[in-house]
């Protein structure tokens, strides 16, 4: 079950939209955590989901990155 994004991560968030002159955000948002994506090697490789909490439909952008799932910016 997707869990709503804490207070710390929103607060994060926030102030590197302000410092990269991102746009505020629109919607809330949810996290599932280490979703399992098979791959064809037959790895499966872990992600995290956030998910929008819209009645609109909206992009998705996928993220990949070698070193872990702890943070979008370690990428």
């Amino acid at each position: 079950m997707p869990k709503p994004v804490g207070m710390a991560t929103n607060l994060v968030s926030a102030a590197l939209g302000r410092l990269w002159g991102l746009p505020a955000k629109r919607n809330r948002v949810r996290v599932a955590r280490a979703v399992e994506v098979p791959m064809r090697d037959g790895v499966t490789l872990l992600t995290d989901h956030y998910i929008p909490v819209t009645a609109e439909r909206v992009p998705t952008i996928l993220v990949r990155c070698p070193y872990g799932r702890g943070f979008p910016t370690t990428c």
